[in-house]
């Protein structure tokens, strides 16, 4: 069986720094974690995604200083769920997590798939669907 090809959108999003370190060092790289907000669209990509054999990929910037792009996953799962307080919360599963090289790409590299512009650097939304981007294609391989 074949690899499949990478999808054309990934997911851009936040973490701390010390939760994906800890996930790249002592989980073998898998992940697991929750969003605040309702990842819906995200959903809907990575299903077309995996109906299509295609890999989609989230890529995280440091909650502590967002300028940055640090690390890489290939994105398993998402699940929209009610939290406790019955607001929507979005769970996502990631394996193969894999830090940038460097010199990091910066966040502002990566184009919007809404409106085709480059993500400000005073972007500070959660997350965001980005085309791929060639340097992710780089790492990749």
């Amino acid at each position: 069986m074949t690899e499949p090809s990478i999808y054309d959108f990934c997911i851009y999003t936040i973490a701390h720094t010390d939760k994906l370190n800890d996930i790249f060092e002592r989980k073998n790289g898998k992940g697991r974690l929750i969003e605040r907000k309702k990842w819906a669209t995200a959903q809907r990509l990575l299903s077309d995604s995996k109906r299509n054999h295609k890999q989609m990929y989230v890529v995280f910037a440091s909650a502590e200083q967002t300028e940055d792009l640090i690390y890489w996953a290939k994105l398993e799962d998402i699940k929209i769920e009610a939290d406790g307080n019955n607001d929507l919360a979005t769970t996502y599963r990631f394996s193969g997590l894999t830090p940038f090289s460097t010199p990091l790409p910066k966040k502002s590299f990566l184009v919007l798939k809404s409106n085709g512009r480059s993500i400000s650097t005073g972007f500070i939304r959660p997350y965001a669907i980005c085309r791929t981007p060639s340097f992710l294609l780089d790492e990749i391989k």
